[in-house]
């Protein structure tokens, strides 16, 4: 009744009592922690090292029988050398055996079971069993699973081995275990521990004249063996009759089939924890007795001012960081206010320096396009910035917690684990850049530019810093930068050959047309001269191919009906094919015109054809079929298409299809999918260039295994389309007597086009320059009716040069001719209407007739 108002009085009572509980409890619950775990894990120490105990007997029990069967075989080997006659010789046998002291008898059985041969390794052994029951014991170990048996009567390993060299021999052998039985004692021997064999269904294997302790398998003539005993063997604490407790290890001896199982009085087993919990209770008293006295001590020191700290520390713990303690008393109070007094000065600066920091970690960590991260010493995540969610889709809460590694591609997780291995195990600061695709919520990839930064932090661990940022655009755009930069560089190329390579051609060509003309049809000269037209036709073509794809050659653009063009082509395609393809035509009813060169969109279709049948080496259908579109949105979102009216044709093929990868490089120049001489790699390539030369798209469908679809938009034309029969081949035109200055600087090329003109009657004065060709156009006696001359020449161009012949003689006519790029031609503005112009290479039939055109028309 006078205690709680003494408490209530005194202070130093109360700061007392509760120092005194505090010490009391902590140091109680510390000891009662401790005695715990250190009891556990004395335990679990204890039964550990019993089953250990009990996994490597069992290991070397394992041994024993292995090395004993590994004898036996040995000993068919040495058997098979022996003669025949010395199986049955005493001397010879016992000469073998005399270091097999494992062995108790052995026993030679013909493919026929009669026993041929018998003895045993020592005199003392057991007697030789009937030849009857070494073929029985023989047959029952041939029908065991692992081809051997342990018998019955007497503890011992029966197995049989084959005699090599000895067909149908096999070798029969009693293995003691005495090897066993001493590992089985040497255990049973170490205190109260017991050592026992039993079978896999718990039956007891008694000792060779024992019967085992008592308390084992007396008490029980079996055991419950624990189910699916494994390998490394189970140890469990268990009672048996008479409410005893004990330990049991169980570990297997797989060569025999049985378990051991070795058993220990719980009492004896965990006689250490006992001694444990009376230490801990010692230390208990010891730690009740520091308590009282630390209390007594501190409730005398800490009453008055404890209550004026107690009393600050309430009013600044409110929030009244102003606040400041005043205490008089001992030095060390005064130091001891006037320390929390700065303390708390620190901490309300500090606390104004961390709104202000948190605010703008706040504002960068959400306004940055990057996502901001770090990452624990285990690789996971411990903060993620709120920019995730606008990038990928997921909550930044989501990926808390987990490897940084989780949900990359399994190309990717090995290379980025290695990375932050290196990070979180080096010392210092250490930064690494990488590039990783990272699932975003919708399901495509992103690609992520990744900044690592690992460093040791304050408590002494290793901690990373990240910044990610998506790239995804900035790579695509690469990407086609370099794609674009590729196709430039081969146009460059491809343009800056096409000038030679026509200008060859056209002798080639020329001369070729030119000499036909002159020979009989049955000479076998004019076959092999329309054999090297026909190549260079072909080299021409290629030539022609490559300033497709590059969008370089000079176009001849009409209003063409899409479905009269593919309805010529069809004879043609049908025998291009072959007949184990069906080719089908759908026409589009009202289909509009579009304007193009008629010439290269027939090498449109031929080559999408050609590639379609070349996808279907067993035959197949292919569906060419047109329509009328309008474009709003490009199919494929990486590119933009302008609005507008077009005319489709689609080409699909019932063929092998395409994976994303050979896609991803279709229209690329020389890329190709066939075998080596097989393809140029430019069919589709030039179908890209001449589509895009026209201000069209072209896309692609495929699936492997499910065909492909090429759709071709070409802009719609408000033309009329012109009639194809008013385009027919050009025919040899009738010659004639004007007079005509050639201005070539190719000597081959001048001295064609003079002798084609010069046999049909024309009169021709040729130059290799401008200057050349003036000299000859201002002599007194000149008359000329026509210039032909190049574009491209040395010095001055032939567009200038016409120009000053024309300033003298405003009539004059002139023939352009040229075998460089269409750029080129351009540049010399040679495509405006009222201008000539051939392109090389070009016939003699095609020569000759725009001659006679540009004559005939000057004269009209």
């Amino acid at each position: 009744m006078h205690l709680r108002p003494l408490l209530r009085r005194s202070f130093a009572v109360r700061v007392f009592t509760v120092l005194f509980v505090v010490t009391f409890l902590g140091n109680t619950a510390s000891m009662l922690a401790l005695h715990v775990q250190s009891s556990k894990a004395l335990r679990a120490g204890i039964e550990q090292r019993s089953l250990e105990t009990a996994v490597q007997a069992s290991r070397e029990m394992s041994l024993y029988v292995d090395h004993s069967i590994d004898e036996l075989n040995e000993l068919g080997g040495l058997l098979a050398g022996l003669p025949g006659g010395d199986w049955n010789d005493p001397v010879a046998l016992n000469g073998i055996l005399r270091h097999e002291d494992r062995l108790r008898w052995f026993a030679l059985v013909g493919p026929d079971d009669a026993v041929i041969a018998e003895g045993s390794s020592s005199t003392d052994a057991l007697p030789l069993p009937a030849p009857q029951r070494i073929v029985a014991l023989l047959n029952e170990v041939r029908s065991m699973p692992l081809g051997r048996l342990v018998m019955d009567d007497v503890p011992g390993l029966v197995v049989a081995a084959p005699v090599p060299s000895r067909r149908g021999v096999t070798l029969v052998g009693d293995i003691a275990l005495d090897g066993v039985w001493e590992l089985i004692d040497q255990i049973s021997a170490a205190g109260t521990r017991t050592a026992r064999l039993v079978t896999a269904a718990g039956a007891a294997v008694p000792p060779p004249g024992s019967k085992g302790k008592e308390g084992f398998t007396d008490d029980a003539p079996s055991l419950t063996l624990p189910p699916a005993l494994p390998d490394t063997g189970v140890v469990r604490k268990e009672q048996i009759s008479g409410g005893r407790s004990y330990l049991t290890a169980y570990a297997r001896i797989a060569p025999l089939d049985w378990v051991l199982v070795v058993r220990q009085p719980a009492s004896d087993a965990f006689l250490p924890t006992g001694l444990l919990l009376r230490d801990s209770l010692i230390r208990v008293l010891v730690g009740l007795v520091v308590s009282l006295l630390f209390g007594l001590v501190a409730s005398r020191t800490l009453s008055r001012p404890l209550m004026r700290l107690l009393e600050g520390t309430r009013i600044i713990t409110a929030g009244d960081l102003g606040y400041r303690i005043r205490i008089r008393g001992t030095e060390e109070i005064t130091k001891l206010a006037d320390s929390f007094n700065d303390m708390v000065e620190s901490l309300q600066s500090r606390t104004v320096q961390l709104t202000g920091s948190e605010a703008r970690y706040r504002l960068l960590t959400e306004r940055v396009n990057d996502v901001i991260f770090t990452l624990d010493a285990s690789g996971c995540f411990t903060f993620l910035s709120p920019r995730l969610e606008a990038i990928t889709g997921y909550l930044p809460e989501k990926w808390v917690g987990t490897p940084f590694a989780d949900g990359l591609p399994d190309r990717e997780r090995a290379p980025v684990t290695s990375t932050l291995r290196e990070l979180l195990d080096g010392e210092g600061r250490i930064d690494r850049e990488f590039h990783i695709q990272v699932p975003a919520r919708d399901g495509h990839r992103l690609l992520m530019e990744v900044h690592l930064t690992a460093d040791d932090g304050a408590g002494g661990e290793r901690e990373v810093y990240g910044v990610a940022r998506d790239v995804t655009e900035r790579a695509e755009l690469l990407d086609r930068l370099s794609q674009s930069q590729k196709m430039e560089a081969v146009g460059r190329l491809a343009g800056g050959i096409a000038h030679d390579f026509n200008n060859l051609l056209t002798a080639i060509i020329g001369y070729s047309d030119y000499s036909i003309l002159c020979i009989d049809d049955t000479d076998q000269l004019r076959k092999n001269l329309s054999e090297i037209k026909n190549a260079g036709n072909h080299a021409a073509g290629l030539t022609r191919q490559l300033l497709a794809f590059s969008r370089r050659q000079v176009m001849k653009p009409r209003v063409l009906d899409l479905n009269q063009l593919i309805g010529s082509l069809k004879d043609l395609l049908v025998r291009l094919l072959g007949e184990d393809i069906t080719l089908e035509t759908k026409y589009a009813g009202n289909l509009g015109a579009v304007l193009a060169d008629p010439v290269q969109v027939e090498q449109v279709i031929l080559n999408l054809c050609i590639n379609a049948r070349d996808a279907m080496p067993r035959g197949g259908r292919i569906v060419v079929e047109t329509g009328n579109a309008v474009l709003e949105a490009s199919p494929d979102p990486r590119y933009k298409v302008a609005t507008g009216d077009y005319v489709c044709m689609s080409i699909s093929d019932s063929g092998a299809g395409m994976d994303p990868e050979t896609l991803s490089h279709l229209f690329e120049p020389f890329f190709t999918t066939k075998e080596l001489g097989k393809g140029t790699g430019l069919g589709l390539s030039t179908v890209y260039g001449i589509v895009k030369q026209t201000g069209g798209y072209v896309w692609v469908d495929s699936e492997p295994g499910r065909g492909a679809r090429f759709r071709v938009y070409f802009p719609r034309s408000a033309g009329t389309a012109e009639d194809p029969k008013a385009h027919t081949d050009v025919t040899l035109a009738r010659g004639g007597n004007e007079s005509i200055l050639l201005v070539e600087d190719d000597a081959a090329i001048r001295g064609l086009i003079k002798s084609v003109l010069g046999s049909h009657g024309y009169a021709v004065r040729e130059a290799e320059n401008a200057e050349a060709a003036r000299a000859l156009f201002e002599a007194p006696e000149a008359r000329f009716d026509l210039v032909i001359t190049d574009v491209v020449l040395p010095g001055e161009s032939g567009k200038d040069l016409v120009e000053r012949l024309a300033a003298a003689h405003p009539d004059i006519p002139a023939l352009f001719m040229s075998g460089h790029a269409r750029e080129v031609v351009i540049n010399h503005g040679l495509l405006h209407a009222g201008l000539a112009f051939m392109q090389k290479p070009f016939t003699p039939a095609v020569l000759l007739s725009k001659v006679r055109e540009i004559l005939d028309s000057r004269a009209t």
